[in-house]
């Protein structure tokens, strides 16, 4: 299956193959999940805050299925 990655902030520069929008298409087996995701495209679950599967905030168990788009975002500080 295939599926849609979008990073953001400094972490587009961790992952490579992104377009300039910072999105990637990453090929899965079928029953993956979100954590296996991750894991493909190679960063580890500590550099990442949220993880958001078609629009829904998840975590790396969330089943993923063909033409599902997740973003990931890093932890954001500010004031």
């Amino acid at each position: 299956m295939n599926v849609e990655v979008q990073l953001f902030a400094y972490l587009r520069e961790e992952v490579a193959g992104l377009d300039r929008r910072g999105r990637k298409t990453v090929t899965l087996p079928d029953g993956a999940k979100a954590g296996d995701l991750v894991s493909a495209i190679g960063l580890t679950s500590g550099r990442y805050k949220l993880l958001v599967v078609n629009n829904v905030h998840s975590d790396e168990s969330a089943p993923l299925a063909d033409g599902d788009r997740v973003a990931i975002f890093p932890a954001i500080a500010g004031g």
